[in-house]
Formats: C-alpha cells, structure tokens, sequence
C-alpha cells in the first residue's frame, strides 16, 4: 500500500513539474503564432514594374526612400513594401510588424526584395 501511495506521489510531482517547465518555456521563448497575410517571394515580383506588382498583389502598404510615383504610374528609386505579419501584443512580448520590401531601380523595375520592420516602428 505504502508502495503505491509512492508511486501515485512521485507520478504527481513529476506531472507538476513537467507543466510547471512547459508554462516557464512559454513565458521566456513564446512562439510567434502570427498568421502571413500575404504568401510574395523574391522571385514573384523581380524584374515586374511596380504597376505590375499592384495589380497582382493590391496597394502597397509601406512607401519609402521615394521619389515618388510617375505620370506613368511606376515607382522609381523607392522602397515599397507590403505587410506580411501585423503588430502583435501577448502578455509581456510584442512582436512589431512584419514587412516584405521591394526595391524599384530609376525604370521602376523591382531589382531587389527582403525583409524587415517598419521604417520608423
């Protein structure tokens, strides 16, 4: 009987610090669970026009290093860039948002992407 008893203790204890260590692990090293808004790659949109982009992918959501938009509609020596993940506050951690950027040469042809925050947060 004492045996069992035991066994049933240690069986609890164990089970109480397994959940303890996964509620500490979640606390330090959330998980981002952000869902992407939008699925673009680097190799979707280089060597398109800015117009191009836009009507297959909508508006830009982020303008910068701008010289602005033509009378012909392209973007030229700017950076634009849609979201792919929105700003997320969870308990204590926040995760900003989440950009894909395209880089426009002076023919506002797309010659470069990446990742990153938001200019200016």
């Amino acid at each position: 009987m004492r045996k069992v008893i035991l066994q049933c203790f240690i069986t609890v204890l164990i089970s109480v610090l397994v959940c303890f260590a996964v509620l500490v692990a979640s606390i330090f090293f959330p998980i981002d669970s952000r869902k992407v808004l939008i699925d673009i790659k680097e190799e979707d949109v280089i060597g398109l026009t800015s117009l191009e982009i836009e009507e297959k992918y909508g508006k830009f959501d982020c303008i910068s290093r701008s010289d602005g938009k033509g009378k012909d509609g392209l973007y030229r020596n700017t950076v634009c860039g849609y979201t792919k993940k929105e700003r997320e506050s969870v308990l204590y951690k926040e995760w900003p948002e989440w950009l894909f950027f395209i880089e426009f040469d002076e023919n506002g042809i797309a010659r470069g992407c990446y990742e990153g925050y938001r200019p200016g947060g």
